[in-house]
């Protein structure tokens, strides 16, 4: 593993289990959750999915496998995030974030490629 993949995957998993642990905090209100039209059950579902991405992502440090399967979760996720941010109206520099994220999680897919389906 190069440098810049160790990097970015320290960053995204990191960012994903923090995100995740917020969303599933049932005390934290999410108004972009309400904005988008996401019923209430689905914040702790989705933080699930970014915990689990994180840790895949960070195991992928160790095990490719992890990595690319943690990146093409990730890949979806801000796929989602993006949609949802432009079916409401939402301007670039507000989706920016979520874009770059995709960036990232698709070169880690693209570095881990191969191993994205050995088990």
């Amino acid at each position: 593993m190069n440098n810049i993949a160790f990097v970015i995957q320290l960053v995204l998993g990191v960012l994903f289990i923090g995100a995740g642990l917020i969303k599933c905090n049932p005390k934290k209100t999410s108004k972009n959750f309400e904005r988008f039209g996401f019923p209430n059950w689905f914040k702790p579902v989705s933080g699930i999915i970014e915990i689990g991405s994180g840790i895949l992502v960070l195991s992928g440090i160790v095990y490719p496998v992890a990595a690319a399967w943690g990146g093409s979760f990730i890949l979806l996720t801000m796929l989602g995030a993006i949609y949802s941010q432009l079916k409401v109206g939402d301007s670039f520099r507000e989706i920016v974030v979520p874009v770059f994220i995709l960036g990232l999680s698709l070169l880690i897919l693209i570095l881990n490629w191969r191993y994205l389906f050995v088990f």
